[in-house]
């Protein structure tokens, strides 16, 4: 458990960081141990995924 800062709500939060190395999770809790929900997709995110689908190349079916 380590102590972070982060911005939620354009707010800065102090909290407690859970690192899982095992698992490859972080769960984020502000200062009062409620656990932040991370799971939310982050702004822009969306946008790139649906570029980068729009931009794959198909591949050839012949051999």
């Amino acid at each position: 458990m380590v102590k972070v800062k982060f911005e939620m709500n354009d707010k800065v939060v102090e909290g407690k960081a859970v690192l899982n190395p095992q698992y490859k999770n972080l769960n984020l809790y502000d200062s009062d141990m409620n656990r932040i929900n991370t799971n939310k997709a982050l702004e822009g995110m969306e946008q790139e995924q649906k570029n980068e689908k729009a931009n794959a190349r198909e591949q050839s079916i012949k051999r």
